[in-house]
């Protein structure tokens, strides 16, 4: 019985593990601070891939400061997001982008929000710095 028992934590925990790996399998680089600070990307070096000739996706971090959650004060029964991991696809010759996907997470790595996007291309302008330093890190 005992044997069982141990059987069956094992296959929780890797279960809970397995759970979690988009954070845990991730090897994320900082980019930067953007925003006055409030927001600090990051991206996983592993997800860059090419989907065609001149596109490219990869996976992004932003994690959102500690200063900003106070500045957004939130009801106390409501989650407000710790981080959001999103993917974003580049045309390098174009120098456009879009998301694809964002994922907002509570502090304790609780799904909060799913949002799929498939919007339109957008131009990628100096006015935008996060997307910029990702378009000069994917588009090399």
């Amino acid at each position: 019985m005992k044997s069982l028992s141990v059987k069956l934590g094992v296959i929780l925990i890797g279960l809970a593990i397995f759970g979690n790996a988009e954070a845990w399998g991730a090897d994320w680089v900082f980019v930067g601070d953007y925003y006055n600070n409030n927001l600090h990307l990051y991206y996983d070096a592993q997800s860059i891939s090419r989907s065609s000739k001149n596109i490219f996706q990869l996976t992004v971090k932003y994690k959102v400061s500690e200063q900003l959650k106070k500045e957004l004060k939130k009801p106390p029964n409501e989650d407000l997001p710790s981080y959001n991991i999103s993917i974003y696809e580049f045309n390098c010759k174009e120098k456009i982008f879009r998301i694809l996907s964002d994922k907002r997470y509570s502090e304790d790595g609780e799904l909060l929000q799913y949002r799929p996007w498939r919007e339109e291309w957008l131009i990628i302008i100096p006015a935008i710095p996060d997307i910029e330093s990702l378009y000069k890190i994917v588009c090399k």
